[in-house]
């Protein structure tokens, strides 16, 4: 019996390298296209090539939440939900984009799933206000209004929060 030798290994390496590279170098082109779509004003376009350059990047998980945006931004409610959760089953959220996930949600008429994306999206002056209107539309008052006075100390200057209160 042979023996797998150095040789075999590097036979090995080039030919998994040849078959991943056109997927990696299309998620590349993906990636471009995107950044074009999005200069160009056509969120909807940009959303599902950022999606393709995330499958096809996986090293890339960040992606997941750019795609979410750009969908959220074309008022695509289902894409923004898919695309940002697959980014939080990676890790790879911003606080910005837990704001955009909680609006979806809400959006689609899921206010408890809204909440605790909200909460995720804390300390962001924006998600206090969110968080509060939605508390005080399930008539839970002196919890909106503590969480309208937790985000007027983190920004004093907020007109809208001060009037909500």
């Amino acid at each position: 019996m042979k023996k797998f030798g150095l040789t075999h290994a590097l036979i090995l390496i080039a030919l998994l390298t040849l078959s991943l590279a056109p997927r990696v170098i299309d998620g590349f082109l993906d990636l471009k296209s995107a950044t074009r779509f999005e200069v160009a004003g056509n969120e909807v376009e940009a959303a599902q090539a950022y999606a393709s350059a995330a499958l096809r990047i996986p090293w890339m998980p960040s992606l997941w939440e750019q795609a979410g945006m750009k969908a959220y931004q074309a008022g695509d409610v289902e894409n923004t939900i898919g695309f940002l959760n697959k980014a939080v089953e990676l890790q790879a959220i911003s606080k910005w984009g837990w704001l955009s996930l909680g609006s979806a949600y809400l959006e689609r008429g899921e206010l408890a799933l809204a909440i605790k994306a909200w909460q995720e999206a804390l300390p962001l002056a924006q998600a206090y206000g969110e968080l509060a209107s939605a508390q005080r539309s399930m008539g839970n008052i002196a919890k909106a209004i503590e969480t309208w006075r937790a985000g007027i100390a983190l920004e004093p200057e907020s007109v809208p929060a001060h009037y909500a209160l």
